[in-house]
């Protein structure tokens, strides 16, 4: 596994700005939850250069990202200079606890330890907050023929259950292929998980 892949199919410029937002695809899961989605504060992890940040203020959100990538965040400020962004760590995000009522992150925990970045998506979430995630289960690369990232459903389950989240809505099995910038292919699930109320003995 070579770190350069992950870093590789990380670079926004090259691999996300053409793709058609999925944006709507998870507000209908958000929808699913929350039935009332207006003035919902929600947190974009790996915001990359701001798209999808755009896209869930135009749905309504009061939206704003966070991304480790200080270019990303420069261009987004730039560009959407009404919106917030946050140049940050998915694994020590710089929020308070209990700050939003959504976190929505695709294309990102695959490349975090999420043994670390879900319970600080838990922390970020205000109980009965949702996590709206794209979760790889594995990525490959269809030239070398090489798989560079694998992870399991029933790991993400019990990181969620000792950070006091469940599983409330899981997607079927899907995947995509991406031309740039390597051919490579994600096999994935959208989740959506909830933070549960903290039960004293």
């Amino acid at each position: 596994m070579d770190k350069s892949d992950y870093l590789g199919v990380a670079d926004a410029s090259k691999h996300w700005v053409k793709r058609v937002s999925p944006a709507g695809q998870y507000f209908e899961l958000i929808k699913q939850v929350h039935a009332e989605t207006d003035g919902k504060k929600l947190l974009d992890v790996g915001c990359a250069e701001g798209i999808e940040v755009v896209n869930f203020t135009k749905l309504g959100f009061k939206a704003e990202g966070v991304d480790v990538d200080g270019g990303f965040i420069q261009a987004a400020k730039t560009t959407f200079p009404n919106l917030n962004f946050t140049m940050g760590d998915a694994e020590a995000l710089p929020y308070k606890d209990e700050s939003f009522h959504v976190v929505f992150s695709i294309n990102t925990l695959f490349y975090t330890d999420i043994n670390k970045s879900i319970p600080e998506f838990i922390r970020v979430l205000e109980t009965g907050g949702i996590g709206v995630v794209g979760f790889d289960i594995r990525i490959e690369d269809l030239d070398k023929k090489t798989t560079f990232h694998q992870e399991s459903r029933e790991h993400l389950k019990d990181v969620l259950k000792r950070n006091g989240a469940q599983i409330i809505l899981l997607g079927k099995e899907e995947s995509r292929v991406d031309e740039t910038p390597f051919r490579h292919e994600h096999t994935f699930y959208k989740v959506v998980f909830q933070k549960q109320p903290i039960h004293f003995g």
